[in-house]
């Protein structure tokens, strides 16, 4: 088809314009809510920016290259100095907006608001004003017990273990598994750490 254009009807397709980006070169996971909270932009932005990601996450253990938003590359970089690198995939970053409380913004969040306090050097008395940025530490509730779930149709490995924070490969192990396919109505054991 690409060599003969004319034939398939291809010569007088308009493409469209390349989408223009901000590019980061990194090497660690990190979260795409982290991603669109640190840019002031929309989780499907940047999961439009970024399609080759199946995951809610950059992959860990290569480097990547992070398409993020025109002109946001300074604050991208500014806001993740106040982030460790190792919490990069489960914390949060928020600027406050007028006429939200600190307990609000944790409860929405999910987070602890003794943990939200020492990440930001807040004491308990302290308040926030807007326009103030906070980084939010996210716990990850761990199950100390094995849970069970049912693969429903659409169901992949890939969103199974997205769903519940594992592996594939610890998926498989865990159910015996010597493939990627899954049925729908299959159910076994699954994720426990």
């Amino acid at each position: 088809m690409a060599k003969n254009p004319e034939k398939y009807g291809l010569d007088k397709m308009v493409p469209n314009e390349p989408v223009v980006s901000d590019t980061v070169s990194i090497d660690y996971a990190i979260d795409l809510r982290l991603v669109a909270d640190v840019t002031n932009s929309s989780l499907p932005e940047i999961v439009a920016l970024n399609p080759s990601l199946l995951r809610m996450t950059t992959p860990g253990d290569m480097p990547f290259d992070l398409h993020i938003p025109i002109g946001t590359r300074d604050v991208f970089t500014e806001r993740l100095k106040e982030i460790p690198e190792d919490k990069r995939s489960t914390w949060r970053f928020h600027v406050v907006r007028s006429g939200e409380s600190l307990d609000g913004i944790v409860a929405s969040l999910h987070a602890h608001l003794s943990d939200v306090n020492a990440a930001n050097g807040l004491s308990a008395t302290d308040s926030v004003d807007a326009g103030d940025e906070l980084v939010i530490p996210v716990t990850v509730a761990q199950s100390t017990r094995p849970q069970r779930y049912t693969v429903r149709r659409g169901d992949t490995l890939v969103t199974v273990s997205d769903r519940f924070g594992v592996s594939v490969e610890e998926l498989r192990r865990w159910n015996h598994l010597r493939s990627s396919t899954v049925r729908p109505g299959y159910s076994s054991p699954s994720p426990s750490r």
